[in-house]
């Protein structure tokens, strides 16, 4: 039984893999649509990342916030965060995916400039999307605004 439970649980996970592609596809079509249509944007990346938040929160919808009491409620989130933020800035869909194809074992490879920069940015946006007992993961990764850290933290916890 056990066998059969992992291979659904595999195959939902694959689906929600290819879904949340999907969405990220959609959304950067979005993006590009509405930058095509004249919206305002900006040359730093900062910027971008507030315009492109900004967008994001136009058209999507913002996701909820999570506080890790109901555990069958963080992979729904975690896909509409992830989907949400990607659509705020396509480069953080490299980044999930690189983290996703490591071993949970695994240590992460230090950060480039710009992985740094995305990871301390994530880190200010989690802060608002986390809450209850996910509050202590907050504090314990304050020194390092290590975003990338926090949500695997997170995901390891629920």
């Amino acid at each position: 039984m056990e066998v059969g439970g992992e291979q659904g649980e595999h195959a939902c996970l694959q689906r929600m893999t290819i879904l949340a592609e999907a969405a990220t596809n959609a959304a950067s079509a979005a993006e590009r649509a509405l930058n095509t249509m004249g919206s305002s944007s900006s040359s730093s990346s900062g910027g971008a990342l507030q315009t492109g938040l900004s967008a994001a929160s136009k058209i999507l919808r913002n996701p909820d916030r999570f506080s890790g009491e109901d555990t069958h409620v963080f992979s729904p989130w975690k896909f509409s965060f992830v989907s949400w933020l990607t659509f705020g800035d396509s480069r953080y869909q490299a980044a999930f995916t690189e983290i996703e194809k490591m071993n949970p074992n695994d240590e992460m490879k230090p950060y480039n400039q710009e992985e740094r920069e995305l990871s301390t940015k994530l880190f200010a946006i989690l802060t608002s999307y986390l809450k209850g007992r996910c509050l202590r993961l907050v504090k314990s990764l304050s020194k390092s605004h290590d975003g990338f850290q926090l949500l695997e933290r997170v995901a390891q916890r629920v």
